[in-house]
């Protein structure tokens, strides 16, 4: 039987994938979010008196999908850092929280979208409708094809 000695270890660096997770979704993606947490606090503090009922649904369930993302990001850094730590073999699997992170961040930005279509069909109130539709209608396609498009299996 013969016992391993330190210096025969596998040595990695995992610096550039592991790293940038930490930098990338960790670091950035989390300040971004307390941003975002900043300007819900001002929109509700300032603009709840005077936008519509369905506006106030949306900013919030934007943020609620934004809410979920980070919770997934810290999720899979846990998942790599701290549970998988040492284990090396378990860099090549990813978490079933990446599936939900993915569709959250194709359904935030499908919504996003179609409300800037929204806003674009409310800024041409002046033309006819035949031409609003038509200039609606092409960027409101476009996303519900990349939304569907995304959620098609590989």
């Amino acid at each position: 039987m013969t016992v391993a000695s330190p210096s025969s270890h596998l040595s990695v660096n995992l610096a550039p994938t592991i790293g940038s997770m930490f930098i990338g979704p960790g670091i950035f993606s989390s300040m971004l979010y307390g941003f975002a947490c900043a300007q819900l606090m001002y929109y509700l503090r300032n603009y709840t008196t005077k936008d519509r009922l369905p506006v106030k649904g949306l900013v919030l369930f934007v943020w609620l999908l934004d809410t979920t993302i980070t919770v997934s990001d810290i999720r899979m850094i846990f998942y790599y850092l701290i549970q998988s730590h040492g284990r090396f073999a378990m860099i090549l699997l990813i978490p079933k929280v990446f599936a939900l992170e993915y569709a959250t961040t194709v359904v935030t930005i499908c919504v996003v979208q179609l409300f800037y279509v929204h806003e674009i069909w409310q800024l041409l109130q002046t033309l006819p409708r035949q031409s609003r539709v038509l200039i609606s209608l092409i960027p409101a396609v476009i996303s519900i094809i990349a939304l569907g498009m995304s959620a098609r299996p590989t």
